[in-house]
């Protein structure tokens, strides 16, 4: 999810929930955006604390447009991101 800001609830409920929360490091990125736009961010793998990302946006008429995005995440977050939610931790068995 991308947006220009977060409530602290709202984004702590999104990490919860398994939810990438970004927002743009340049506010006129958000400019740069249409509707229908489809994005990929690459390097998720690598996903890590302070640690920008590099994300497309691929727009309606085969234009693609680069830009940068930020996220909060913690090592804690990431867990929960690559888990799917921070409840499927908590549901699943002990690692022997």
């Amino acid at each position: 999810m991308i947006a220009k800001s977060f409530a602290r609830l709202h984004i702590t409920n999104l990490k919860k929930q398994g939810i990438l929360p970004c927002t743009f490091t340049k506010a006129a990125d958000y400019d740069v955006v249409q509707a229908g736009d489809r994005i990929s961010i690459a390097g998720l793998g690598r996903l890590a604390p302070g640690q920008p990302l590099a994300a497309t946006l691929h727009h309606a008429n085969a234009t693609t447009h680069a830009i940068t995005l930020q996220h909060s995440m913690t090592d804690e977050h990431i867990r929960w991101f690559t888990a799917g939610a921070a409840l499927n931790l908590l549901s699943s068995p002990p690692h022997a």
